[in-house]
């Protein structure tokens, strides 16, 4: 079964919903400089670029968790330094156990909704309806990567950053993860994603930018 995303979320139209300009970072002599990005909604925007070349570092920073020495984000047009970034965004990390914060996996997801069948939709559709009771600091790499992608499902935000999206994922999973992010494209949202590679994201990708 596929959860359905609420399509009363999503805004309407093809205007340009975010603008990431000289984006910069030093660690020592050594000087990260970032591309030039601008999407609108329906797009997927994936970074590109080996291990150390910086693609977390980028997430990071446009979710405020890192400062960046120069350069801004803009989404509708306003600086992100003006705006409540996770009213707009939702962040999921390389490391799933950075986006849990609850007990057991009912408990993390009853921290972004409340609603018993959103809840119990949301765990079947990733496999994890048996595992609801279980401690987090049980489960498996996998599954817990798995319970941080509920959050985009039951957050509900027009933007998500993805670190690594389908690390962790097997074959099925990644397919239920694409189509996932096809229906949240096609309803108006938009992604910003990292990879080692654009293989997992075959003809899906709107914007490549290697770092």
């Amino acid at each position: 079964m596929l959860f359905v995303i609420n399509q009363n979320f999503f805004w309407q139209g093809m205007f340009c919903m975010i603008k990431i300009t000289n984006i910069k970072k030093s660690f020592g002599t050594i000087q990260l400089i970032f591309p030039e990005i601008e999407a609108k909604q329906g797009e997927i925007v994936l970074l590109v670029g080996p291990s150390g070349s910086g693609k977390t570092i980028f997430c990071e920073m446009l979710v405020k968790f890192c400062p960046a020495e120069a350069g801004d984000f803009q989404i509708h047009g306003r600086s992100y330094q003006k705006l409540d970034i996770f009213k707009e965004v939702h962040y999921i990390c390389q490391e799933p156990e950075h986006n849990l914060i609850g007990i057991t996996c009912w408990e993390d997801l009853r921290l972004w909704n409340s609603s018993l069948e959103a809840l119990s939709n949301v765990l079947q559709l990733f496999n994890l309806s048996e595992w609801q009771n279980t401690p987090i600091w049980k489960l498996s790499f996998g599954q817990k990567k798995k319970l941080a992608l509920c959050g985009l499902i039951l957050v509900q935000r027009p933007i998500w950053i993805i670190d690594e999206p389908f690390a962790g994922l097997d074959e099925q999973l990644t397919l239920q993860l694409k189509i996932i992010m096809q229906h949240f494209l096609q309803n108006g949202g938009l992604i910003i994603a990292t990879s080692h590679n654009k293989e997992n994201f075959n003809d899906s990708i709107t914007n490549v930018y290697e770092i």
